[in-house]
């Protein structure tokens, strides 16, 4: 008689059916079959996987960065040529397109930031690996004068992650100083022309009552006006930060001399006059 051996086909399964992956991720798929089998891998919308390393019964594999559906395909071949092909549907998941608009520069007074810009909406800004939800430019983890960089991060729905990121400078106000100190001047004096402030660039500008052009004019701040008058040294630098300092310039009222009485004298003779200066009787 004739025997006839009816072999059993393969029942290959998949050990991770792992159905929803990210963009660029890579996994290890794994079947469960026989290990006298040849295994054979083969994928639908092949452009969506950047690369496969099949090894018997598992196949690492990345996924490009796009989203969409891959369809992955494993036959199994026994040593008897028994043949049986499985099929597993992976979804790669759709990460949106991060904006994150944020100043580039600015100056240590300028006001809080609240960090509320980017998008989408939902994911958490960090700096220096510290959730954060504003930039306090006088927070001492900004440091000064250095680049910051900070980070939106975003995660989908289906644990998909991105991330953003955007540089910042915090510019320290300028320093004034007075490197010397104002003269006394008298009410009756020219305008004297201001000097004293540091920095000295054309930008730094002199204000104060009597001061016009860069200099101060003492016959314009009037006579109730003697003594310590304020002058204000603004100075603004090439990133637009502006400071300023104080000084103050002591003005005293000239001297007023009225003769009281007139005098006849003959040739050689002394007299005497009374005058008044300044309201103060001389002899």
């Amino acid at each position: 008689g004739i025997t006839i051996t009816i072999n059993s086909l393969p029942t290959p399964t998949f050990m991770n059916p792992q159905t929803s992956v990210c963009p660029n991720e890579e996994v290890l798929y794994m079947i469960n079959g026989n290990s006298n089998s040849v295994f054979s891998w083969s994928f639908l919308s092949s452009d969506k996987i950047s690369s496969s390393i099949p090894f018997n019964n598992q196949n690492t594999i990345t996924f490009a960065n796009v989203d969409g559906e891959v369809i992955i395909e494993l036959e199994e071949i026994t040593k008897e040529g028994c043949k049986t092909t499985i099929s597993q549907n992976i979804t790669i998941d759709n990460i949106p397109i991060l904006t994150f608009d944020l100043v580039d520069e600015i100056c240590e007074d300028h006001n809080n930031i609240v960090l509320d810009m980017a998008t989408p909406l939902g994911g958490n800004y960090t700096y220096m690996n510290n959730v954060i939800s504003e930039i306090d430019p006088n927070n001492a983890i900004f440091s000064k004068e250095n680049s910051l960089t900070i980070s939106y991060d975003f995660t989908t729905s289906q644990g998909c992650k991105s991330s953003i990121s955007q540089d910042i400078i915090i510019h320290e106000l300028p320093t004034i100083s007075f490197i010397s100190t104002i003269p006394n001047i008298c009410s009756n004096e020219n305008p004297y022309t201001l000097i004293e402030a540091s920095p000295k660039e054309s930008t730094g500008i002199y204000s104060g009552n009597g001061v016009s052009n860069g200099k101060f004019d003492p016959k314009t701040i009037g006579i109730n006006m003697n003594g310590p008058n304020q002058i204000t040294y603004t100075y603004t630098n090439e990133y637009g930060c502006e400071n300023s300092g104080e000084t103050a310039i002591n003005v005293y009222q000239q001297p007023t001399v009225e003769i009281e009485n007139d005098l006849i004298l003959c040739e050689n003779e002394k007299g005497i006059f009374t005058a008044n200066v300044s309201n103060k009787e001389v002899t």
